[in-house]
């Protein structure tokens, strides 16, 4: 493609030297029979090779809050592209602490490239995301969420009792994104990272004590297996690997 291209540029250089010697009218008409395109392709930027990418995320597999196996496809059309993802969300180094994980996450990504090289492509994207999730977890509670402040001969503390419980959670979540992708070969690397925000909701099943409250203070898995809807800032990051076609 890229020596086709050298020889129609070299052919148009040619064609311009011997328009030189030609009468205006002549020359005006050759000209314009000529689209614009051709006239000025060596200086447009060159454009992908392949334009579908199916790709896999490492970093879904060890994620410490949500891990699972992630697979997404990638069609590019110019300076945009559209990626489909799914993933099976499941926990194989059991880095959850939970006794049953499961669910599905699903995204939608919406990018514009920009630079001059085919090889290393920067961009800005925005994502949609979509989380269903089933957990079955151990965790202790307390009738007053406070007493895990006070010691154990004082007359506020309440003992903890341990609880097998199950959890709903279902979220969505929209972000902005900047990212790079290199393209080696039939090899494509993709990273990216942004900010956004999260819409969670967090549902109890089996409870002893529905009303009890989880002890042992405030962190992120007081906040991430708190019934309740929550919004929140996110801060999403990702590589993915994958081959062109």
């Amino acid at each position: 493609m890229d020596l086709k291209r050298s020889m129609r540029v070299e052919l148009l250089s040619l064609v311009a030297v011997f328009l030189m010697g030609m009468p205006n009218a002549t020359a005006q008409y050759v000209l314009d029979s000529v689209p614009d395109a051709e006239l000025n392709a060596h200086l447009l930027p060159e454009r992908p090779k392949y334009h579908n990418q199916i790709k896999f995320s490492p970093i879904r597999v060890v994620d410490p809050v949500n891990p699972g196996y992630e697979l997404s496809y990638e069609r590019s059309y110019g300076r945009f592209s559209t990626q489909l993802a799914g993933a099976i969300l499941a926990d194989p180094f059991s880095g959850t602490d939970n006794d049953h994980y499961t669910g599905a996450r699903v995204a939608i990504e919406q990018k514009l490239f920009f630079g001059r090289s085919p090889k290393v492509r920067p961009y800005v994207a925005m994502e949609l995301v979509f989380h269903k999730i089933d957990i079955r977890r151990k965790d202790l509670f307390t009738d007053d969420p406070r007493s895990w402040r006070y010691h154990g001969d004082d007359s506020l503390y309440a003992a903890p009792y341990e609880d097998d419980y199950r959890i709903e959670k279902s979220m969505t979540t929209l972000s902005g994104k900047v990212g790079i992708q290199a393209l080696l070969g039939r090899v494509v690397l993709d990273f990216g990272y942004g900010v956004g925000i999260k819409w969670r909701t967090v549902r109890h099943f089996d409870r002893m004590a529905p009303s009890d409250k989880r002890s042992g203070g405030f962190g992120v898995k007081q906040q991430a297996y708190s019934e309740g809807s929550w919004t929140t800032l996110v801060m999403p990051l990702n590589f993915k690997v994958g081959l062109l076609f």
